[in-house]
């Protein structure tokens, strides 16, 4: 499994810009009882990096596989996206 780095982790501008919860999405890792770093491991991405979601400070998008992987995690788990409009 490929560990992605937070220094990988771009903000990508998607075409459709997406509504993120990056509060909610912590507590989702949270409630479902994830440490940064597990859920890292599990996702294959650094906690670095799903730090950087959680703070606000990049935004998760279709357009890279290290965000498709953390949107995975987070649709699977019952995180609800909605368009910014």
């Amino acid at each position: 499994m490929e560990i992605i780095n937070a220094s990988e982790a771009v903000e990508i501008k998607s075409e459709e810009p997406i509504k993120f919860d990056y509060n909610r999405a912590k507590l989702l890792r949270v409630e479902k009882g994830f440490t940064q770093i597990e859920l890292g491991k599990i996702i294959g991405l650094s906690n670095q990096a799903i730090s950087l979601y959680e703070k606000g400070s990049i935004i998760p998008s279709e357009n890279t596989e290290k965000s498709r992987k953390y949107i995975g995690w987070l649709k699977d788990n019952g995180y609800e996206f909605k368009s910014s409009e």
